[in-house]
């Protein structure tokens, strides 16, 4: 005799997606509202920088 197994989440085909709808209206409107908290400048500024003072000097 075989035995039916249940579908489980890591065999099944149908996998539902629970991650939020980030376009709806609660979490389009908190992520307009979030703050832009400036950080460190990456290295393309840093080349950036380094090659505006070199081209001032020229």
């Amino acid at each position: 005799m075989t035995e039916s197994k249940k579908p489980t989440a890591h065999n099944s085909l149908a996998i539902e997606d629970d991650a939020p709808d980030l376009t709806e209206s609660p979490w389009a409107e908190k992520l307009a509202a979030a703050p832009v908290v400036p950080g460190r400048p990456g290295w393309q500024s840093r080349i950036n920088d380094v090659l505006r003072a070199w081209l001032a000097r020229r």
